[in-house]
C-alpha cells in the first residue's frame, strides 16, 4: 500500500509513536515535511536531505531530519526533535538510514491496518486511538458521533458502493475532521472543542443534507464530554473511559433509530436527569396532587432564583408566600408556588408583587412561569410541566421576568425535543401549541419541519402553506416550502418559491440560510437549462463558502464545495464554456473523489473536446461503478461510447439507462440515431416517435424523424 502526503497528516499521532519507538534517542515531538517544502524554517536542512537522499544530523538544533519514503521516492521528511546533543554526535547516517526505510515499511503497514477496505476511510482502530487521546486530555469539550447509513440495497455489491458513495460525501461534508468508517455503514468521528448544542444543530444539518441527497434513512447519535468548568457544582461527571463513552453513542444511535427515518439523539453526562423538560421527581407530583386534588381552579407558579445565593431563599420565602401560596421547594434555587383559585390574570398581578417583595427580602431576582387551570384541555396533571414550559419561555426575556403559558411556550418546548431529536414529541407539542394559537406562523413552520423529518412532505406542505396564507414573505416557510416541493419531484412550483425566498432574504437581509437556498436554486437552474442565472447564483454561493471561518459552519458547507463546483461545472458546459467546465469540475473531483456526477460530466467532456479518448471512457465507467443507480451517467457513457464509434456498448448503456428512466427524451432520441446508424429504420423512427410524444418541442428528435421519415 503506497503513502500519500495526506495520510502524515491523518495518520500523524500513530506515525510519531512509530517514529519515537524505532529512534528511541529521540524524545518528541516529530512533524512531518513534504520533501517539496520550501518552508524557511527547515528548508535548508530539507534541501540537503532532498539532495543526498540520506539523513541529516543536526547536533547544534538537536534535530534528526529523517526522508520518509514511498518505494524510491521520497515522500516526505520526518523532523525529530528533543535529541541529546552527546548522543547526537554518535549516531550514524547508516543506522539512520536503515531506520529510515524500516519507518516507511511501518507507515505503509500502519495505513493498511487503520484503513477501511471498503470506503478508504480511517477504520475503527484508529477511532478508538483518537477517542483515547480525547479522554485523556478532558480540558476542552468534545463531542462523539455516530452516524448510520442505513441500506437500501439487498445486492452486497451494491450496498458497497451506496456506502462507499456516503463515505466519501460526508468526508467531503466533514473536510479536515478525520472520518471513520466502523461497517455496515456506520461512520464515526470526534468533534473537539464542540459543545452538546453545536452537535445537535450540526446533527439537524448533516441529516437533512443526507435526507436531500436521497438516502434512504440516516439517523446520528451523540455523546458530548464537557469541559470540567462547563459541569455545575455539585454534580458529580460521569466517570469516562473509552468502552463507555462507545456504549452511550451505540446507545444514543439505537434511541435516534426508534425515533423516525432521520432522526438524531444526544447522549451525555446527566442529560436524562436534567433535560430541560424532566417531569418533577415523584414525591413532588405526589404533593401537588394533594394540593389539587379539590380544587376546581388554581395556577400553579414555577419560580427560579436568578442569582444563587449562599443562604437558602426558601425559609425567608415561605412567610412571603403566606397561607395563600403554598411554596413547594425543588432544588435550591427553584420551588413551585400553589395559588388556588386564582385565574392566569390574577396569578400574574399575585406574583408581580411576590416577585418585587422577594427582590427586596433576598437581594435577588426571581424568573416565573405561571400556567393556570382550566385551559383549553389541559389537565391538572399537565400543569407542573406547563409551568416549566413557561419558565423557559421566560429565558428570551432575561432575569426578572414573568411569562404566563401559553402557544409559544409550547413551540420553545417542541424546539427542544426537535432538538434533540425527538420527533414525536416535538410533533404533540407543536400541534398542541397551534391548537392554542392558530395564526402562529412560526408553530406552522415549526410542525411543518418535523413532518418533514419524518418523511410525511406532503403534510409539511400544508403547514407551510398555511404559514405563508398568514405571513407571505415569511423567510423560513418560503425556504422550508422549496426544500420540501424539491422532494416532492415539482421542481418548477420549487424553483418559484425559492426566488421568492432570496428576494424576501436580500430585502430582509437574513443570510443564515443563503449558502443552502442559493445551491439547492443553482441545482434548480442547472436541471432546467437556465445555466446563465446559475452561474451568477452559484458564484455569489461561492464567495460566501470562503467567508465562513467556524467549525460547525465549514462542516455545513463542506460537502456544499463538491457540489458547488459540479453545479458550475455543468452550467459553464450549458453556456458553452467548456473549458471554465472541466477546470470546475475537476475542483469538484478533488473535494470528492467519488462523486459520480462530477466524474461522468468531466468523461463527456473530455469526449466532445478529443481530450483522450481512454480518459473520457475511464471516467464515465467510474462513474456508473459508483452510482449505478444513475441514469444521466448510464446516458454520458453510452454518448462517449457512441462519439468513438462503440455502438455495442453504447447501445448497452443507452439501455441501462433507459431502464433507469423510461421517460428520458435524451436517451430516446440517441437509440434513435444508433438505430440509424446500424440502419435499422423502423427502430429509429419508434424512438423519435416516443420522444416527441414525451416532449413534442424536442427539436432534435423532430428533425430526425422528419429527415428519416
Amino acid at each position: 500500500m503506497e503513502l500519500e502526503l495526506a495520510d502524515l497528516d491523518r495518520l500523524s499521532n500513530r506515525f510519531s509513536q512509530t517514529v519515537l519507538d524505532l529512534v528511541p534517542y529521540a524524545e518528541g515531538p516529530v512533524s512531518f515535511v513534504s520533501s517539496k517544502s520550501d518552508g524557511a524554517a527547515v528548508a535548508a536542512a530539507v534541501r540537503q536531505v532532498r539532495q543526498r537522499r540520506r539523513p541529516l544530523i543536526n547536533g547544534e538544533d538537536a534535530k534528526i531530519f529523517m526522508p520518509i519514503w514511498n518505494g524510491q521516492d521520497m515522500l516526505a521528511v520526518a523532523v525529530l526533535e528533543g535529541i541529546d546533543k552527546k548522543i547526537a554526535h554518535d549516531l550514524s547516517e547508516e543506522w539512520l538510514a536503515d531506520r529510515s526505510q524500516i519507518i516507511s515499511r511501518e507507515f505503509r503497514l500502519l495505513k493498511g491496518y487503520l484503513l477501511d477496505p471498503v470506503t478508504g476511510l480511517l477504520n475503527v482502530r484508529h477511532l478508538r486511538d483518537e477517542l483515547e487521546l480525547s479522554i485523556e486530555d478532558p480540558s476542552a469539550p468534545f463531542s462523539f458521533v455516530l452516524l448510520e447509513i442505513c441500506l437500501k440495497a439487498k445486492d452486497a455489491e451494491k450496498s458497497l458502493h451506496y456506502i462507499a458513495r456516503a463515505g466519501c460525501y460526508l468526508n467531503s461534508y466533514f473536510g479536515q475532521t478525520p472520518l471513520h468508517h466502523l461497517g455496515n455503514g456506520v461512520f464515526g468521528l470526534v468533534l473537539p472543542g464542540v459543545t452538546i448544542e453545536e452537535a445537535q444543530r450540526l446533527g439537524k444539518r448533516v441529516l437533512d443534507w443526507l435526507k436531500r441527497e436521497k438516502y434512504h434513512r440516516a439517523h446520528l447519535g451523540f455523546v458530548t464530554v464537557p469541559a470540567p468548568e462547563c459541569v455545575p457544582e455539585g454534580e458529580n461527571q460521569e466517570a469516562l473511559n473509552l468502552e463507555s463513552l462507545l456504549a452511550q453513542a451505540w446507545k444514543a444511535l439505537r434511541t435516534a433509530g426508534r425515533r423516525g427515518p432521520y432522526a438524531l439523539c444526544a447522549y451525555g453526562p446527566g442529560l436524562n436527569t436534567n433535560h430541560p423538560l424532566a417531569p418533577p421527581v415523584p414525591t413532588v407530583m405526589n404533593k401537588l396532587r394533594q394540593l389539587w386534588r379539590r380544587v376546581d381552579s388554581f395556577s400553579l407558579v414555577l419560580l427560579h432564583q436568578d442569582q444563587p445565593t449562599e443562604e437558602s431563599f426558601m425559609r425567608r420565602l415561605s412567610s412571603l408566600a403566606g397561607k395563600k401560596g403554598g411554596l413547594l421547594p425543588l432544588s435550591e434555587t427553584e420551588a413551585y408556588v400553589f395559588l388556588p383559585g386564582m385565574n392566569a390574570g390574577k396569578a400574574l398581578a399575585w406574583t408581580q408583587t411576590f416577585k418585587n417583595s422577594a427582590k427586596k427580602l433576598t437581594g435577588s431576582t426571581y424568573s416565573m412561569g405561571i400556567a393556570a387551570y382550566p385551559f383549553h384541555d389541559f389537565r391538572k396533571s399537565d400543569m407542573a410541566a406547563n409551568a416549566r414550559k413557561a419558565l423557559l419561555h421566560t429565558g428570551f426575556f432575561g432575569p426578572d421576568s414573568i411569562t404566563v403559558f401559553d402557544g409559544v411556550s409550547l413551540n420553545i418546548s417542541g424546539d427542544i425535543y426537535y432538538g434533540g431529536g425527538d420527533l414525536v414529541r416535538a410533533v404533540r407539542e407543536f400541534r398542541r401549541g397551534i391548537e392554542i394559537d392558530p395564526a402562529n406562523v412560526n408553530l406552522l413552520n415549526s410542525l411543518g419541519e418535523a413532518h418533514a423529518q419524518m418523511n410525511r412532505h406532503r403534510a409539511a406542505t400544508s403547514f407551510f402553506e398555511k404559514a405563508l396564507a398568514i405571513e407571505a414573505d415569511n423567510f423560513m416557510a418560503l425556504f422550508n416550502l422549496g426544500v420540501t416541493c424539491l422532494l416532492l419531484g415539482d421542481e418548477m412550483r420549487a424553483m418559484t418559491v425559492l426566488e421568492k425566498a432570496i428576494s424576501v432574504s436580500r430585502r430582509k437581509k437574513i443570510d443564515d440560510a443563503n449558502f443552502d437556498l442559493y445551491l439547492q436554486l443553482g441545482r434548480l437552474y442547472c436541471q432546467t437549462g437556465k445555466y446563465q442565472e446559475a452561474i451568477e447564483l452559484l458564484s455569489v454561493c461561492a464567495a460566501m463558502y470562503n467567508n465562513h471561518e467556524s467549525t460547525t459552519d465549514k462542516a455545513r458547507k463542506g460537502v456544499g464545495r463538491s457540489m458547488l463546483f459540479r453545479y458550475l461545472g455543468e452550467a459553464y458546459r450549458g453556456v458553452g464554456l467548456l473549458r471554465e467546465a472541466m477546470a470546475m469540475l475537476q475542483r469538484a473531483i478533488r473535494h470528492n473523489p467519488r462523486d459520480a456526477a462530477s466524474l461522468s460530466l468531466l468523461g463527456e467532456l473530455y469526449g466532445s473536446e478529443n481530450q483522450g479518448p481512454e480518459i473520457a471512457i475511464s471516467l464515465c465507467r467510474q462513474a456508473v461503478a459508483l452510482d449505478d443507480s444513475s441514469w444521466d451517467c448510464w446516458y454520458r457513457l453510452g454518448l462517449v461510447n457512441f462519439r468513438q464509434g462503440n455502438l455495442a456498448a453504447a447501445h448497452e448503456a443507452f439501455q441501462e439507462s433507459f431502464r433507469r428512466n423510461r421517460r428520458s427524451t435524451p436517451v430516446l432520441y440517441m437509440l434513435g440515431q444508433l438505430y440509424e446508424k446500424q440502419g435499422k429504420k423502423r427502430q429509429a423512427l419508434a424512438k423519435y416517435k416516443r420522444a416527441l410524444s414525451l416532449d413534442p418541442s424536442f427539436a432534435e428528435a423532430k428533425g430526425a424523424f422528419a429527415a428519416l421519415n
